[in-house]
């Protein structure tokens, strides 16, 4: 039975615990973080000088000291990581870009920084243009100021301002040919400018070693992490079969890189001096191979947990994987807080300590004599423990299960590390002569193609996909819950552990419930913000009425911003209409009148003129109508306008809303409340944004 574990044999778990609060907390922002520094540091000096010659592990006041200190550490570095971008109103800057650029329809997509601020900014150069020399590394200079990444404001939207900012980008700017110019000099030497070049030197070797362009793409991303030639389609079909973790360079890529660099400069360890040289080997091409992927949240992960065990081997001191787990969290956190929101730190976190929690439990469930069916069932409870840690999470982000994710992950894991080392050594081969690396390449070919299979093959099963709504902030506490307290029961075999995993389970099905009956009963009215339109959405329980005012529009060009919100609101029926087509008296509990839409007691009116002007036409019902503040200039370029509702006893302004030819810059959601009699129309517009 294995070792049971204490959190006093964690010192950091308790400060990890505080920092995570903190973090959390200042998501709320109700206190100011001078007012956190003014407490911690007014009670450190009390403390210090009340036990200065007293042992601080033995005073409870120590520890609740130590918890407010990484409280307040967390809070202050989160808030201040918040307002990292701020407004530019300088229109000349120089800018250097960093990878390798990608073609966005027409436009190039250039991640790229502020060399003056080391800002990241994302810029979209217009093609055709003069920038078919850029490299990474290459410096311009532009003409314009960057704008700040914001969100569509659209509900339940994906935080794309967000994982920006996780990046290190805050910043966009389009650009015309005439507005920027590629400079002949460089800004200096730069290690993510020359890692990019290097990591696309690579891939290119294995491209041209006779691999097709589709396989050659799946080996750089799961060898480099790099999914920009990845199709759609192949990436919706690894994450309908549960195995698109492998896409994702993390801790089996730190384990080969290690394995490797083990195998050829392990001798080193030795002699004494030789210790010191192989322990700065391998955490260079640990840390450099990460660098090289792109520093991804997974990556990281890896790489500071590997770092920490080495160190603690190095220092005659072994570091087990909880105590690694915890350190390298902590460490991550203290220097960029906002990973806390990333997914894949998340997933990869919760991957970790479920399969250390879980899988020595699951792997004793079975026990066989022969050596193979051992192994087939340590991948298989690894894959199970893994699953089951992270299935709240991918519930709640992707609203999906992989029914089929055992098998997939039992049939392609095995050979992913293959096609791992196989990719390097084509790579190392080819460079060397081009003939040396066919018969690796072939082989490389061939388990790559049987990955590809796989997956389709997978894909194609029956129910391969259970398919979800979204889930509420009690359903996944509910659930996490759920298995931690399964897992307690099957290590500690007490009663009161698996009665308490059965309540958390009866809260999640009892809030589904509930959530089921509201959403079901539900009346709503959505303006979405669509670039250049409108889009109106009539909600009656779960089917959905979409109204464009423009014929050119349809339900595939604006499913990326309504989506979200449809699949948040578990809509099965969508029926689509114009504002300048036929629509049936009554059809789908819609009535129209000229440019007015009533639906469930609720009119809208879609136009373009002063509310003055329209004074005349309002009836006495609720009223929902976008009145331009500033008319003289009708298509300006920007421009802002007010929501009015209109109740019988008068008009009232609601909010005040910036928009673009005097169209929606940010979704309006209107909700009927059920109180009593036919109920009443209620703007949440505040509440969601």
């Amino acid at each position: 039975m294995e070792a049971e574990i204490h959190y006093r044999q964690i010192p950091l778990l308790r400060p990890l615990v505080a920092l995570v609060i903190g973090i959390l907390l200042a998501r709320i922002k109700s206190v100011p973080p001078s007012a956190w520094i003014f407490v911690v540091w007014a009670l450190a000096w009390l403390s210090m000088a009340k036990l200065r010659h007293v042992r601080f592990a033995d005073q409870p006041l120590w520890g609740v000291l130590v918890g407010l200190f990484f409280l307040s550490i967390g809070f202050v570095r989160s808030s201040f990581q918040q307002e990292r971008y701020p407004v530019l109103t300088d229109s000349i800057h120089l800018v250097q870009i960093e990878d390798y650029p990608v073609h966005k329809g027409n436009w190039l997509q250039c991640r790229s920084h502020l060399v003056t601020s080391g800002k990241g900014l994302m810029l979209y150069l217009r093609s055709p243009g003069p920038s078919s020399g850029l490299l990474p590394g290459s410096l311009l200079r532009v003409k314009g100021v960057p704008d700040r990444i914001s969100n569509p404001g659209n509900p339940f939207e994906f935080d794309y301002k967000g994982f920006m900012n996780r990046q290190g980008i805050g910043y966009n700017l389009f650009l015309q040919p005439s507005a920027y110019q590629i400079l002949p000099q460089s800004a200096g030497f730069n290690w993510v400018a020359r890692s990019m070049i290097f990591r696309h030197w690579m891939i290119q070797q294995i491209f041209r070693s006779g691999i097709s362009e589709e396989k050659a793409n799946l080996i750089g991303s799961i060898a480099f992490g790099e999914r920009s030639g990845i199709d759609k389609e192949t990436i919706r079909s690894f994450t309908n079969t549960g195995v698109i973790h492998v896409l994702a360079v993390s801790g089996m890529n730190i384990a080969m890189v290690f394995v490797v660099l083990q195998y050829i400069f392990g001798l080193l360890r030795r002699y004494r001096p030789g210790s010191f040289i192989y322990l700065s080997i391998v955490l260079s091409g640990i840390w450099g191979y990460a660098l090289l992927t792109g520093m991804s949240a997974s990556i990281m992960r890896a790489a500071a947990m590997a770092t920490f065990v080495l160190l603690g081997s190095a220092i005659k001191k072994e570091a087990g994987i909880m105590q690694a787990w915890v350190v390298s969290a902590f460490c991550l956190l203290i220097v960029d807080p906002d990973m806390l929101w990333d997914v894949g730190f998340q997933l990869s976190y919760a991957a970790v300590i479920a399969i250390v929690l879980w899988q020595p439990p699951i792997a004793r469930w079975f026990h066989f004599n022969h050596w193979f069916p051992e192994k087939v069932w340590a991948l298989m409870a690894v894959t199970l423990a893994a699953q089951a840690g992270t299935l709240p999470l991918t519930l709640h982000y992707f609203h999906q299960f992989p029914l089929y994710f055992w098998l997939a992950n039992l049939l392609i894991v095995p050979v992913i590390s293959l096609i791992l080392y196989l990719s390097f050594v084509v790579i190392a081969l080819y460079a060397l002569h081009p003939v040396l690396a066919i018969p690796f390449s072939w082989l490389l070919n061939l388990f790559t193609t049987w990955v590809i299979y796989v997956v389709r093959a997978v894909d194609h099963l029956p129910a391969a996909v259970l398919r979800f709504g979204s889930l509420s902030d009690l359903q996944i506490l509910s659930l996490t819950l759920t298995f931690l307290f399964l897992w307690m029961f099957v290590r500690l075999r007490r009663a009161g552990n698996l009665q308490m995993a059965f309540g958390c389970l009866l809260i999640f099905f009892g809030s589904s419930l509930v959530q089921r009956f509201q959403l079901t009963h539900k009346s709503e009215m959505v303006f979405f913000h669509v670039p250049g339109s409108r889009v109106l959405t009539l909600i009656q329980g779960t089917h959905a009425c979409i109204v464009y005012d423009d014929q050119r529009l349809n339900y595939a060009r604006v499913s990326h911003y309504i989506d979200p919100y449809l699949v948040h609101e578990q809509i099965h029926h969508i029926d689509e209409f114009w504002m300048a087509g036929s629509l049936e008296a009554g059809e789908k509990g819609l009535h129209r009148i000229g440019d007015q839409i009533s639906f469930q007691g609720m009119h809208v009116r879609m136009m373009r003129r002063h509310l003055s002007d329209a004074k005349a036409e309002l009836s006495e019902d609720d009223l929902m109508i976008w009145e331009p503040v500033d008319v003289s200039d009708p298509v300006q370029q920007s421009t802002s306008g007010r929501l009015w509702l209109k109740s019988g006893s008068g008009h009232q302004e609601t909010d005040t809303f910036p928009f673009r030819w005097l169209l929606l810059d940010k979704a309006v959601r209107m909700k009927k409340e059920h109180s009593g009699g036919n109920g009443t129309w209620q703007n949440q517009a505040e509440n969601l944004f």
